[in-house]
């Protein structure tokens, strides 16, 4: 069911993505196409909420579709962060369980290289929801926004060179990516494309590949603060549950994540092992078996 689901999802988004860049009008076709789409969408949606699959609230769902209809989360962006882990639930058939109070943050990691051609440019209020009036805008582009809601939303990108200035989100005005290291390029590189379920439809997103999320997670617990605690369980509960699941149904994708993982240099292969042995030991020894270490 949730197959059937993330085609009509991902159809009607990619129908969506054509429309909103388009300049003259949508023809009567095109709205009726439009609209059976989102009927369907609507009905499983219900239909796999009741079954228990992890839905996210209408405010947030307005917000993700808004950002995947002008690509910045599906095409020209990768989601990341918690948002990227709940997605696994249907990609993967998890049985995860959703804290809703949680979701007050969207990282995205913008594709440097991404182009806003044959996108109508749309203002970050639009993204936002609320009136372009409403929102004052510094004269250095900011990368950094929060809804009403009080939702947080940073747009970053791959460190390119030594430059730290701030590139333009594609197709968006007013709004622009922070550059960063800790090799985020290593997250982002084989993104999957999958759906974000609520009670009001789908979401379509690209988000890092399962393995790559787990195993960058494991390096970020090892790298953070001692004062981060609370981040660093949430890092290593996330890598724990994805490390179970891939071990036993695609060892291979976890075995080649964690060899480009270790290419990386000595410092985040080092800080690999150590995340790796505060596992608990279901996870460490399916992690162990996996990549044959």
């Amino acid at each position: 069911m949730f197959a059937r689901f993330c085609e009509i999802v991902l159809k009607r988004t990619m129908l969506a993505q054509r429309l909103h860049g388009r300049l003259s009008k949508i023809s009567r076709a095109e709205m009726t196409c439009l609209r059976k789409l989102r009927d369907d969408e609507l009905r499983f949606a219900k239909m796999l909420c009741r079954r228990g699959v992890p839905y996210l609230e209408a405010h947030v769902h307005e917000l993700l579709v808004r950002m995947s209809e002008t690509r910045l989360i599906y095409g020209n962006g990768t989601l990341i962060g918690s948002l990227a882990y709940y997605s696994y639930a249907g990609f993967l058939g998890m049985p995860l369980k959703m804290d809703r109070s949680m979701v007050h943050d969207i990282d995205v990691i913008i594709d440097p290289k991404a182009a806003g051609k044959g996108l109508k440019p749309v203002d970050i209020a639009y993204i936002l929801g609320c009136d372009e009036d409403e929102l004052e805008i510094p004269r250095k582009i900011p990368t950094s926004f929060q809804t009403v809601e009080g939702i947080i939303i940073d747009f970053l990108s791959t460190s390119q060179g030594m430059s730290r200035k701030a590139i333009p989100l594609p197709g968006v005005r007013r709004a622009g990516a922070c550059p960063i290291r800790f090799h985020y390029d290593y997250l982002v590189a084989c993104p999957v494309r999958t759906v974000l379920l609520s009670e009001r439809g789908g979401i379509a997103v690209q988000v890092p590949a399962p393995a790559r999320y787990a195993l960058h997670k494991l390096v970020s617990a090892a790298d953070r603060s001692p004062e981060k605690v609370a981040g660093s369980r949430k890092d290593l509960r996330h890598a724990a549950e994805l490390s179970v699941l891939l071990a036993s149904r695609d060892p291979k994708q976890l075995r080649r994540a964690w060899r480009a993982c270790c290419q990386h240099g000595g410092k985040w292969a080092g800080l690999l092992y150590k995340a790796a042995l505060r596992l608990p030991e279901k996870a460490r020894t399916a992690l162990k078996t996996a990549v044959h270490v």
